[in-house]
């Protein structure tokens, strides 16, 4: 299996957890990102950054949910660009290891095939940010069928994932 990396510059990261914990409510990046191989490694690196504004979004109590016209706007940006795409939303008031929720699998069971048929098959990776961590997956090959990433290399410094959510637990 291949080893997958989220690669990024310090400030890039820092604006991303920035934004991602500003307050008690659930907020959505969307990133543009180009893929380079290296032996049996997958590095991902951020091209641009979309922070959604929160009219662009469908919030209640336990979820977060990208507007229709939002969603069509944000998969025309990585069409245009060539480029594969990554949403990262917080779970603010996540204390113990984050987790994709019930809720975030269900519409990423949802989502992903459609990006995945839309992009034309490009990899798709979904992080959740916490309060001290994250957890992310990736679809390299299958748009049903997760992997673990790696990490995020920040300058070199590589931040591991809680690895909370597994493929067993997205089915």
């Amino acid at each position: 299996m291949k080893s997958i990396y989220l690669k990024t510059e310090k400030s890039t990261a820092d604006s991303i957890k920035s934004f991602l914990l500003q307050d008690d409510q659930e907020q959505v990046i969307f990133l543009l990102l180009s893929q380079s191989h290296e032996a049996d490694k997958i590095f991902f690196e951020i091209k641009d950054v979309y922070f959604v504004p929160q009219k662009e979004l469908n919030s209640s109590s336990y979820s977060v949910k990208l507007k229709d016209v939002a969603q069509a706007k944000i998969i025309k940006w990585a069409w245009d660009k060539g480029l594969s795409l990554a949403e990262i939303h917080s779970h603010p008031f996540s204390k113990k290891a984050t987790s994709f929720s019930y809720s975030d699998i269900a519409g990423l069971k949802e989502f992903v095939p459609h990006v995945w048929w839309r992009l034309k098959n490009k990899p798709y990776l979904a992080m959740v940010f916490g309060l001290n961590d994250y957890d992310a997956l990736a679809w390299l090959d299958n748009p049903t069928i997760p992997c673990q990433i790696e990490g995020i290399l920040v300058e070199g410094t590589l931040l591991k994932p809680t690895n909370e959510t597994t493929d067993s637990n997205y089915e």
